[in-house]
């Protein structure tokens, strides 16, 4: 009942947190006044509390759980993009060690497409502007080689330098370094997807189901790039063709999970996704 009343003063969850690190954080000072207090801002914390103010070494770390990746911040107007951007503001009044846990996985479904990539930039400077000074991006940790989990945390990385630098170039420059002769047959993957999510009201949440981003016959595309990509590599590099069968099994992945296509599509699919768990760098 003490800590339901602290909630309903404060209008959050997070007054009852806070009010507790808060004093967590006092007691560590005079031991360790160079100590900095972490607390998650996270999904029913997520709210600042009403009142109480976090403490100088008190880092509230706000995560994105519940948002659409699709679109930035700034742009979407996903209820849950709107109202996360209403908290990271009214945090970011109180404290300047605000920290950041942001995703760019489907962690229901670790190989089916998330678009994010268009996004990331103009994120990263919504979240810098926002004073964020802290930052985590979770991302393909369980579903390896696939997904473009190696662009996006390369991706990342650059961006995390310098969120106002050009994303075109970046990815012209990874494509042509991961994928060698196969860069444009990706290139054009990758434009496509994009396309197809842009279409309509999709949303890339972290745990969408695989029919929610492009229409089935976005795979029969798909598969036809990925024929041509594979014929480009698999003898002039073949390095290169081992990172576009990794990335092709997005692709399969979720032909199999909506059992579209034919018998043959369906098998060279199961193949290669068979082969790929065999590794144990995949996981489903």
């Amino acid at each position: 009942p003490a800590c339901a009343a602290v909630d309903e003063e404060e209008e959050s969850h997070a007054g009852t947190v806070i009010r507790f690190v808060n004093a967590v954080a006092a007691e560590v000072e005079k031991e360790f006044p160079e100590a900095v207090i972490e607390t998650l801002a996270y999904v029913y914390s997520r709210k600042p509390p009403k009142k109480t103010r976090v403490r100088h070494n008190v880092m509230p770390c706000l995560c994105t759980v519940e948002c659409d990746f699709l679109r930035p911040f700034g742009e979407s107007r996903w209820k849950s993009n709107v109202v996360f951007e209403d908290d990271i503001r009214r945090w970011s009044g109180q404290t300047d060690r605000l920290y950041l846990w942001n995703y760019c996985v489907n962690f229901r479904h670790y190989l089916h497409a998330f678009p994010n990539v268009q996004a990331m930039a103009r994120n990263y400077r919504f979240f810098r502007d926002s004073k964020v000074r802290y930052f985590f991006e979770q991302g393909h940790e369980q579903g390896l080689h696939a997904e473009f989990g190696e662009l996006k945390a390369w991706l990342s990385a650059k961006l995390m330098w310098n969120p106002d630098q050009p994303v075109a170039p970046l990815l012209r420059r990874f494509f042509s370094g991961y994928y060698g002769p196969a860069a444009k047959d990706v290139e054009r993957y990758f434009s496509s997807l994009y396309a197809h999510a842009n279409e309509g009201n999709a949303v890339a949440g972290i745990y969408n189901a695989p029919d929610r981003v492009y229409p089935d016959s976005f795979l029969d595309e798909a598969d036809r790039i990925w024929d041509a990509a594979e014929r480009a590599t698999v003898s002039a590099d073949p390095g290169a063709w081992t990172n576009v069968v990794n990335t092709r099994l997005t692709t399969d992945y979720t032909r199999l999970h909506r059992g579209y296509g034919s018998e043959a599509q369906l098998a060279a699919a199961s193949r290669r996704l068979e082969a790929a768990l065999a590794t144990g760098k995949i996981r489903l």
